[in-house]
């Protein structure tokens, strides 16, 4: 969502992961990216809101790895300061074919990168 203004985005958000809730069996979660402190920091942010635990190796791709079979929602909210790591792993994350189930990211962004799946 891009609001230029302190807008109610997350409100906006979390009202949508509540309505989702029932469509998602394998949950929604929301992750808030306040407190990370750089790019490179937001696929460690993803993993410790979805129950993952990183090993050492590519960490987008084990958090992709780990998203790819579940029917979730994961909301990204507060990305501005992280921007650049949140499309990074959003472009990979959409790029992977997943067999005709839906996928997708909510993200709350200032800047022109919108995810959609």
């Amino acid at each position: 969502m891009i609001n230029p203004s302190a807008g109610p985005k997350t409100r906006l958000a979390i009202a949508v992961g509540e309505a989702e809730l029932g469509q998602r069996p394998d949950g929604v979660w929301f992750v808030d990216l306040t407190a990370v402190m750089g790019d490179n920091d937001v696929p460690a942010a993803m993993a410790k809101a979805v129950g993952l635990t990183l090993r050492g190796g590519d960490l987008v791709q084990q958090v992709i790895d780990y998203l790819a079979d579940k029917a979730a929602l994961v909301i990204l909210d507060n990305c501005e300061h992280v921007i650049d790591g949140c499309a990074l792993f959003a472009e990979r994350f959409l790029a992977v074919p997943r067999g005709g189930r839906a996928r997708g990211l909510v993200g709350d962004q200032s800047r022109g990168t919108r995810y959609r799946g």
